[in-house]
């Protein structure tokens, strides 16, 4: 199953099945984050090196290993070697491959040296601290994730206050939103009908984007329904 969907994400990334899609990606662009994404490629050659040390290797050396690569995960920490917003989305497809390619490589590796240990009669022996460098690969990648979902959520949280505490059409300028800030997560822009999607009640501010005018632009999208209004316990506002 993990097969197909990564077979799929790479077919939909290179060649859209759908017209109104991005334009196709070419191989440059798809691999571009292997070399561009410096979080990609350390964490990826933590976990390489991780699972050659533990599938083809005795207990001493797991040991040795372990401690090594704990300590070259906690690299990961400094702010220097994180990628950008942005990049998560770019390094998808890569990721997606990278994850199979190692969960492929565990299998076959178990395979192999249970096949081994059985035919030599000697049971191989593991450390018991194989969960280390998991555990510290993941909570190196938590941090960065973490900061960066904040930041994205205190934005959110400004342009949804604005337009529920405004009326009327109101331009960038009009605002006291910063849309270059937003620029770490490519969404330098928005639309007015994200803006009619947040309303609590009739009346309330439709937010255009940056270089629009209400002269230029006079398709605007209609009122919702008032059943549809974000109030309620499920979105923790008062009608």
């Amino acid at each position: 199953m993990y097969l197909t969907a990564t077979a799929l994400n790479v077919w939909w990334t290179v060649s859209p099945p759908l017209p109104t899609s991005l334009a196709p990606v070419t191989i440059a662009q798809w691999i571009w984050p292997i070399f561009n994404d410096r979080q990609l490629v350390l964490s990826g050659t933590i976990a390489t090196l991780y699972l050659s040390v533990w599938v083809f290797s005795g207990r001493r050396r797991q040991l040795g290993a372990t401690v090594l690569l704990v300590g070259i995960s906690m690299v990961l920490l400094a702010p220097a070697l994180w990628n950008a917003p942005w990049m998560q989305y770019a390094s998808r497809g890569v990721t997606g491959v990278a994850l199979f390619v190692l969960l492929a490589i565990t299998a076959l590796g178990q395979i192999f040296t249970e096949r081994r240990a059985v035919s030599m009669q000697t049971p191989r022996k593991q450390s018991g601290t194989y969960w280390l460098v998991p555990t510290a690969l993941l909570l190196a990648q938590f941090v960065p994730f973490t900061l960066h979902t904040y930041g994205w959520t205190q934005w959110l949280t400004s342009f949804d206050t604005t337009v529920t505490t405004s009326h009327g059409i109101l331009t960038n300028g009009e605002t006291v939103l910063k849309f270059n800030d937003t620029a770490l997560y490519v969404w330098p822009w928005t639309d007015p009908i994200l803006s009619v999607l947040l309303h609590t009640h009739s009346g309330q501010a439709i937010i255009l984007s940056p270089g629009q005018s209400v002269k230029a632009d006079l398709s605007l999208p209609a009122p919702i329904p008032e059943r549809f209004h974000m109030v309620g316990l499920l979105f923790a506002r008062k009608p």
